[in-house]
């Protein structure tokens, strides 16, 4: 990623700063129908008012000095990234915002990052410069504002984009928060998906599902394919094949999901899983065997102390795990008796 445009000659600096910085508050182009930024930061321009040009010269060397670094995307790559969920905008201002040394307020900094925006980006970085006003307005606001009680997740959720809208209006906050929103909605909505979608031909089943995501994230779809583990696509065609596993028997099943296994990780990763489901087998029916044994050795000696109790489990556990695994049962049936006891109280 590279620059594509020369800086603004320092001699422009005061016409950038004076005519530029008190419109970046107002709302304009893109973002009309946000609510208005009125105008500057009182104290951001109260700086500004007491600087010389030279000072302000300064300023914008500093900002460039602090902020510019090989590899940035042009305003136009920018901003289709923000509509189709490649670049996280909050993500990549907080990174300029760590770039300021400590020393610097919140606000000398977030003058600086206007600064920079509008140097860097040309055209165009002042509808950035204008989306970080945005965002800092909203975390300003943020800072003060609590949900109303009572409200499950969900509910949440859906106040703080209500929140965003308020103080953004709905293009701002779709660049700045789209992606995650639409990520965070998809979750409520997939188990409608599953729950219409119950009694369908799983082939036909998987194929919905993909329309469905489609239309869901729109023009973030194609980023959410590219990022998804292929674990999490194989772990949801599991999920929406389980009504067709049930209808099958176990040779049947697992013929399927080996195919299923070879086809998104390969035949040599399908082989290992295929190992960790055995082992996972076998100590579950190891565990079965010893609590059917547990269960039959204590009912045979009710009587039994406490020390005669644990001395006969020592010696049984023994029996059926190592020496390690022993001890990891021990630990386990020990806090769960001290759960079970205080429940009890």
């Amino acid at each position: 990623m590279k620059n594509k445009t020369p800086l603004f000659l320092i001699g422009g600096l005061l016409f950038v700063l004076v005519v530029v910085l008190f419109y970046v508050m107002q709302p304009g182009g893109e973002y009309a129908e946000g609510p208005d930024l009125e105008t500057i930061n009182q104290e951001e321009q109260a700086l500004l008012d007491n600087m010389s040009d030279e000072e302000r010269s300064r300023l914008k060397e500093e900002a460039l000095l602090m902020f510019d670094q090989p590899g940035y995307l042009s305003f136009e790559e920018i901003m289709a990234g923000a509509k189709n969920g490649k670049v996280k905008l909050v993500s990549e201002l907080w990174k300029l915002r760590r770039r300021c040394p400590p020393e610097l307020s919140p606000e000398e900094c977030n003058l600086r990052i206007k600064i920079f925006l509008r140097e860097k980006f040309q055209p165009g970085g002042e509808k950035l410069a204008r989306l970080f006003a945005y965002y800092v307005r909203y975390e300003t606001h943020m800072r003060s504002e609590k949900p109303p009680e009572g409200l499950s997740p969900e509910e949440q959720y859906k106040w703080i984009k209500g929140q965003r809208r308020k103080i953004m209006g709905e293009e701002a906050a779709s660049l700045i928060y789209g992606y995650e929103e639409a990520r965070v909605d998809f979750r409520g909505e997939f188990q409608e998906f599953m729950d219409s979608t119950k009694g369908m031909d799983a082939d036909q089943r998987i194929q919905k599902y993909e329309e469905f995501r489609r239309e869901h994230y729109g023009d973030y779809y194609g980023t959410i394919k590219e990022r998804e583990p292929k674990f999490n696509s194989y772990d949801v065609e599991m999920t929406l094949r389980e009504e067709q596993f049930s209808g099958m028997d176990a040779s049947q099943k697992d013929a399927k999901v080996r195919e299923m296994r070879v086809s998104y990780f390969g035949e040599e990763a399908a082989k290992r899983m295929e190992a960790v489901d055995r082992q996972i087998e076998e100590e579950q029916q190891r565990n079965d065997a010893y609590e059917d044994a547990k269960a039959k050795l204590l009912e045979a000696n009710p009587s039994a102390s406490p020390a005669e109790r644990e001395a006969m489990l020592t010696q049984l556990r023994k029996e059926y795990f190592s020496a390690e695994e022993a001890e990891a049962m021990a630990r386990r049936e020990k806090l769960k008796q001290e759960m079970d006891q205080l429940k009890d109280q």
